[in-house]
């Protein structure tokens, strides 16, 4: 059950910026159904009830296309970039339509934004606006999005 957070994790989210030994939060298996659109054609995100410090380190396997991946986004984030080195697995070549499952990680660190798609660093900018307080996931506007063995770290 996906829930709108509570009004006090934005206050825990500040306080766990101290150091201290926090677990990881976790998600075994999620699919994310497209909801009615926004305005700009995009689907409606979840939330899921963890607010994001400004450093994190989130890693998730995707099932989707190398192309619908790029409609899917994490905490605000689009799961696209421009490839940094080669490709490490035969499903993230650009041109393969099949769908499978990709290896995403994505870092915050402060200002600077980390994403890796199958072990392949992408080139992104980071865009404040974009960027949620929340852990968001949004899935493509056309079918659902499965996401697996989801691990966030701070």
């Amino acid at each position: 059950c996906i829930r709108w957070p509570h009004a006090a994790a934005l206050e825990q989210r500040q306080s766990a910026n101290a150091p201290s030994a926090r677990e990881p939060f976790r998600v075994a298996d999620f699919v994310a159904p497209p909801l009615p659109f926004t305005p700009g054609g995009r689907s409606v995100p979840y939330h899921m009830p963890v607010a994001l410090p400004s450093h994190f380190d989130l890693t998730v396997e995707v099932l989707s296309s190398m192309r619908e991946l790029a409609n899917v986004y994490i905490a605000g984030h689009p799961l696209v970039g421009q490839p940094s080195g080669p490709a490490a697995d035969p499903c993230a070549v650009p041109e393969a339509h099949a769908e499978c499952w990709h290896r995403v990680r994505l870092k915050r660190e402060g200002q600077e934004l980390f994403l890796w798609i199958d072990g392949r660093k992408m080139l992104v900018s980071m865009s404040h606006k974009a960027t949620s307080e929340w852990l968001t996931f949004e899935p493509g506007p056309d079918r659902p999005t499965h996401f697996r063995n989801l691990v966030v770290e701070w």
